[in-house]
């Protein structure tokens, strides 16, 4: 599906913590203050529930002034906070397993199947 050319749209409230981030921050190479701006968004990005994606914000950061390699670097950084906090609040990202949960399933077919050969003399 090919990229549109509309801008991705952000909140009210989100655009003023992306504008915040990139209208103070090095755009060549980010100080220790403007990856706390930048983590400041990615947390707001997630507790307002924005659908942006990665190619969204790399977008978004190119248009604001960003080199394309760093933003896509920077992108790669927001896709993976938003990853982080979904584990962190848990939820199991993507291709993940979530090993409690496959031990349970396991442990109770065992059992399902233990009581079955019971049952049959097995």
């Amino acid at each position: 599906m090919p990229e549109s050319n509309a801008p991705p749209k952000l909140s009210a409230k989100l655009l003023k913590y992306f504008q915040f981030f990139v209208s103070t921050s090095n755009k060549s190479m980010l100080h220790p203050n403007d990856w706390g701006k930048f983590y400041n968004f990615i947390s707001h990005a997630h507790s307002l529930r924005s659908k942006l994606l990665e190619s969204d914000i790399k977008r978004l950061l190119v248009q604001e002034g960003f080199r394309e390699e760093y933003a896509s670097q920077l992108a790669d950084v927001y896709d993976h906070g938003r990853r982080i906090i979904r584990v962190y609040n848990g939820s199991i990202p993507d291709g993940a397993v979530d090993e409690g949960r496959a031990a349970y399933e396991r442990r109770i077919e065992q059992e399902r199947n233990g009581a079955v050969n019971n049952r049959y003399g097995r």
